[in-house]
């Protein structure tokens, strides 16, 4: 974040707080400026009790994140997979996940960074 002029933020992990009409299953998002990229994240959500895990964005506005981290994160939505799996089926396989991303553009795939 600093080789980009954005302030580091005051603690590590940083929990955001964000309008959740911002999350959605389309398959495509518009963005407001090309200075928007995404952040593949896991998605764990809690449903009557019980805790599911996914996949999602954190699709953020870097030009704007130079000002406000919040502001940058709020003009954005976050796509979220449409399919979850019950945490308790993949808890013990935790370590061999692995999450992969790209992006399309003009119809060409382009791949990212991959992390397990």
């Amino acid at each position: 974040m600093k080789e980009i002029g954005v302030p580091a933020p005051p603690q590590v992990p940083m929990i955001y707080d964000l309008s959740t009409n911002l999350i959605t299953t389309n398959k495509s998002i518009s963005v407001i400026q090309e200075s928007s990229s995404g952040e593949a994240e896991v998605v764990i959500m809690k449903i009557e009790g019980k805790w599911y895990l996914g996949l999602g964005s954190d699709h953020t506005d870097r030009g704007l994140e130079k000002v406000s981290i919040q502001k940058s994160k709020q003009v954005c939505s976050k796509p979220i997979s449409t399919q979850f799996w019950s945490l308790d089926d993949v808890k013990d396989r935790w370590d061999d996940i692995e999450m992969r991303s790209w992006m399309i553009v003009d119809g060409v795939k382009k791949s990212t960074k991959q992390a397990n």
